[in-house]
């Protein structure tokens, strides 16, 4: 079990790629603290992953673009499991509309979730990561970050800002132990996408072009996300830091 006796919490651990994080480092071991901001849907991802009979998965509602709430929840996490050792930062939103047509509230909100909300994981668990001598950050970005995405303007500035951001603290504290990695998805098939799909013929055209230009002409799914941040998270790559692995099926 590569994860045995370690202890991770996954943020958006509640549905799409972030419930299949939180299954796949449960059934390598690892007890896993699942947050979401709906606390009903943390609730029915932790039972039905518990059901599958690994280690404990316990449920945390919390809105992420809060550094009160989010101090607070890890403190509760701290006292039910006594350590934590894998941060997963996979919660996320998006609307796919041109810039154009942005309101400065969609701005806020983008980056609030996308990126301030990583950030306020990280500095809340970083010091006892520290003390410990030992810590796995990894960071959910996207390709969008890395080259460009049509309608996703404001998105692909927020994930291109936690790319820096993974990068910039990987290089502060390495020497402490703590490794701080992101695994980039290209379009990935979620609860997100789909109900973008059905809302937005907009987005639906974007999205049938954009698989178009991906050599292996499908999106990915939610598990091969989860199976790339199984390695970070895991001994395997204790000396690999800093780094930005897409999973896109060669989008690039």
């Amino acid at each position: 079990m590569l994860l045995e006796n370690k202890t991770a919490a996954v943020t958006g651990g509640g549905r799409g790629i972030g419930e299949a994080v939180v299954e796949r480092l449960a059934g390598n071991g690892a007890r896993v603290a699942l947050l979401d901001k709906n606390g009903e849907r943390a609730r029915e991802a932790a039972s039905r992953i518990s059901g599958l009979g690994g280690p404990e998965v316990v449920p945390f509602e919390v809105d992420i673009t809060s550094y009160d709430q989010v101090k607070e929840v890890f403190g509760r996490v701290l006292d039910r499991f006594g350590r934590l050792d894998i941060l997963v930062n996979n919660a996320g939103w998006d609307i796919m509309e041109l810039f154009i047509d942005n309101r400065p509230e969609f701005w806020t909100k983008i980056l609030d979730l996308n990126l301030k909300g990583h950030m306020n994981c990280c500095h809340v668990v970083l010091p006892g990561m520290i003390r410990a001598g030992y810590g796995k950050i990894v960071n959910i970005s996207s390709e969008a970050g890395r080259t460009a995405a049509y309608g996703e303007t404001a998105y692909a500035a927020a994930k291109g800002g936690l790319i820096s951001f993974t990068r910039s603290l990987a290089q502060e504290v390495s020497r402490y132990g703590v490794c701080v990695n992101s695994v980039a998805p290209g379009p990935t098939e979620t609860p997100m996408l789909k109900k973008g799909i059905q809302l937005s013929e907009f987005a639906a055209r974007v999205l049938e072009e954009r698989k178009a230009l991906i050599p292996m002409k499908r999106f990915a799914q939610p598990g091969e996300i989860a199976d790339a941040v199984l390695f970070f998270a895991s001994p395997l790559s204790d000396y690999v830091t800093g780094q930005v692995l897409g999973v896109s099926g060669g989008l690039c």
